[in-house]
């Protein structure tokens, strides 16, 4: 009996085609009917053409969708008038399209089954199918957890999953698979949602579809969230390969952020920034990347860079996005806001950094749709870390609670165990003992599920595969070069042929040049001899190098000893003087005196005896004056240095220039010993040294006039930039900054 049911499947599938094709041909008939017939139907059909140009117009505004509707309600008389039920149900499904852009989804949902209801009674399956998915991916697009249309979305799914499998469409078969998960990942089933792309890729790898990879990032979402970032990173590095074998430029920086965010995750900055750094690419002019992925996308590339201590380039990167393309929505200025105030902190600006994070909040609260869930909740967890470092408890437990209340699923495991590590400490402090163990076991488990040793090396596999599928294709490249080559070497062969009749000729032009050959061997030999006598010189001027670069360093190496005697008697005549101005001139030739013998120190222990590595040099000036002036750590000093050298005609002005300029700040920027920060700057730009010496001390005077000081540091200062051929600029700028600039030939390593 089982084996006469499946031989009435066929003849079933048949029967409702033949029907469908019935309904088809009455409809058509309709058609001729009537003599104006044929002419209201080119008109219902204008009229839905102008209704569809005004609902699909991009960002459509009531206004649009008035004249939409204008339009349809025309169609919907016209179709009404002379009957035909075709372009009346086509007519109630773009009125369900308008109910979801007008937000009115009862409307929406009303309009679609009528549509649905028409096409299942004329057993117009495909159209069925068709509309019951659009109208699933309509609801999955409504950003409300709490729409109730919800929950019938994974069943419309369902429903047209049905059809498509009667009908034989595969492809349309799987990627309705592919929507319900979706649905699923967006409700926090994630292992669900996993199981159903999976079987996904399979399917659509057997039927050979080229856009693989966009399923690829569903599952690299599920993971991340999962906190299995070793799947997570493999399949998106499987999603850019698949995206650009597929050319699918569209979507280009998404692909590259999703394996940037992994490596984020991961703690793997370096690289994060690189893929970061790949998703902003021609920001100013890619129309497919949206404001909103912009934004996203600065705010954790200049999270990165200020981690890795790349606090300038963040602040100018903020600004140039600024510029050229501007903040847009409040999802926009929300994370324009999130990455001023990272900035801000960066910096120790800390007031500012909390009028910023403050905003973002303010501009987080306006947003009502559910799909920034996730990114509020970041945000919060970012608030609350700000004011745990503040000390300031409350406001920060109020913050990272707040960051937890999500639907399970919702918010990245690794954001949740961040969570539970700042409470713990919040607990901690406030003696909440038991709390705090609760939070630290919660942080230790995600810890624990997320980072261990074997998913460690799995994740170093994964980067191998990938670099090395990557090698593979290249050498596979190479391989097919090689048998195009092969194929020009066999064309080739035959024109050897021709060539060997040339060979013989070449053979009597050979020893007709053979005498003079000869004859050059003659003087080839006279030459060797030349040579060798050359090599003898060269070998004694080789001699008297070595002698002479021996005596420089004994030069330098004793100067430098009778520098430091100089220092040393200057420190003993300093024991038997009472005068404290006589003293601080003491100290003060002590400094200068040790600036120009640490440089002939470095060109005798170096083995390059006539060139001084600056960064080098400056940074153990610092140490010296910091230990001179005893400054322990009230003073913090921050280097922006190149590789530069410096020849010793140079460096002796930079070293006493720079002695001079610190000396000040240390002495007179901070009155009060408080503390401080000295920057140092030194960058080579082609042939230009610039030098920058700034302090965040209390400024020079109104009235300070450099270029008629009697200060002996700032006229040393002025004399030395003028001795090296260059500029000097003093000036206030939240204190003292001295801007130094001069030609030097010698390039930075």
């Amino acid at each position: 009996m089982g084996k006469n049911y499946r031989f009435l499947l066929p003849l079933l599938l048949f029967l409702i085609l033949a029907c469908q094709k019935k309904t088809q041909r009455q409809e058509e008939a309709l058609d001729f009917q009537h003599p104006r017939v044929k002419e209201d139907i080119d008109s219902i059909e204008d009229l839905l053409a102008s209704g569809r140009n005004y609902l699909y117009k991009p960002f459509s505004y009531k206004v649009d969708l008035d004249s939409a509707n204008y339009y349809f309600e025309k169609a919907l008389k016209l179709s009404n008038k002379i009957g035909n039920d075709k372009y009346i149900h086509e007519t109630y499904f773009y009125y369900g399209e308008i109910g979801f852009e007008e937000k009115d989804f009862q409307k929406a949902e009303l309009y679609y089954h009528k549509a649905i209801a028409y096409y299942h009674r004329t057993k117009q399956l495909k159209k069925e199918a068709e509309t019951l998915s659009e109208l699933g991916i309509r609801i999955h697009s409504i950003l409300n957890l709490k729409n109730p249309l919800k929950e019938r979305n994974v069943d419309y799914f369902t429903r047209a999953l049905k059809l498509y499998k009667i009908l034989g469409l595969k492809e349309k078969e799987i990627t309705t698979i592919k929507n319900i998960a979706d649905v699923h990942l967006n409700e926090g089933k994630l292992d669900e949602a996993e199981n159903e792309l999976i079987h996904v890729v399979d399917e659509y790898e057997k039927i050979g579809f080229i856009g693989v990879h966009h399923t690829y990032n569903l599952l690299t979402v599920i993971n991340r969230l999962q906190g299995d970032f070793n799947k997570a990173l493999f399949y998106a590095l499987k999603g850019v390969d698949g995206m650009i074998e597929t050319n699918d430029i569209r979507f280009e920086s998404y692909f590259y952020s999703i394996v940037a965010d992994n490596y984020r995750e991961l703690g793997v900055h370096e690289k994060s920034i690189l893929w970061y750094r790949k998703a902003l690419k021609n920001y100013d002019t890619n129309t497919y990347l949206g404001t909103n992925d912009l934004y996203r996308y600065l705010n954790y590339l200049c999270s990165e860079l200020i981690t890795v201590h790349k606090n300038e380039e963040a602040r100018l990167l903020i600004h140039e996005v600024y510029k050229n393309r501007p903040p847009k929505t409040f999802y926009d200025r929300a994370i324009y806001a999130s990455v001023n105030a990272k900035y801000f902190c960066a910096i120790n600006d800390y007031e500012n950094a909390e009028i910023e994070y403050l905003t973002m909040m303010d501009f987080f609260k306006k947003i009502k749709d559910d799909v920034y869930l996730v990114l509020v909740s970041e945000a919060n967890l970012e608030v609350g870390a700000f004011y745990l470092d503040r000390r300031q408890y409350e406001k920060a437990k109020t913050y990272l609670l707040e960051s937890l209340n999500v639907p399970s699923g919702i918010a990245a495991k690794s954001k949740i165990k961040e969570a539970n590590l700042l409470l713990f400490k919040i607990d901690s402090a406030q003696g909440s003992f038991l709390e705090a163990i609760k939070r630290y076991q919660n942080y230790k488990q995600l810890n624990d599920l997320i980072f261990n040793e074997t998913k460690s090396r799995q994740i170093e596999e994964i980067q191998i595969q990938y670099e090395t599928e990557k090698k593979e294709n290249e050498i596979k490249q190479l391989t097919n070069d090689g048998l195009l080559q092969s194929s020009k070497l066999r064309k080739t062969t035959i024109t050897k042929n021709y060539i060997f009749g040339g060979l013989i000729l070449f053979v009597i032009v050979s020893i007709l040049l053979y005498k003079s050959y000869s004859h050059k061997q003659k003087s080839n030999r006279k030459l060797t001899s030349q040579k060798g006598e050359i090599a003898q010189q060269n070998a004694s001027l080789q001699k008297l190098l070595n002698e002479k670069e021996w005596l420089l360093k004994e030069v330098h190496h004793r100067v430098k000893n009778n520098l430091q005697i100089v220092m040393s008697l200057l420190n003993t005549q300093s024991d038997y003087i009472n005068s404290e101005e006589a003293l601080i001139a003491i100290r003060n030739s002590q400094n200068r005196l040790y600036a120009i013998s640490l440089i002939h120190q470095k060109l005798y222990k170096n083995e390059n005896i006539t060139q001084i590595l600056m960064s080098s040099y400056i940074e153990d000036l610092i140490a010296y004056l910091v230990d001179s002036f005893d400054l322990l750590d009230s003073v913090e000093f921050i280097f922006n240095m190149d590789d530069t050298l410096l020849d010793e005609q140079q460096s002796v002005p930079v070293g006493l220039i720079l002695n001079e300029a610190i000396t000040n700040a240390i002495k007179y920027a901070f009155p009060h010993k408080g503390e401080g920060i000295i920057e140092i700057g030194l960058k080579t730009i082609e042939n230009t040294c610039f030098i920058l010496i700034k302090d965040s001390g209390i400024g020079l005077p109104k009235d300070f006039d450099f270029r008629n000081t009697t200060s002996l540091g700032m006229s040393l200062i002025k004399g030395l930039s003028e001795q090296l051929g260059g500029s000097c600029i003093i000036k206030n700028c939240d204190g003292v900054a001295i801007e130094i600039n001069f030609t030097t030939e010698i390039k930075n390593l």
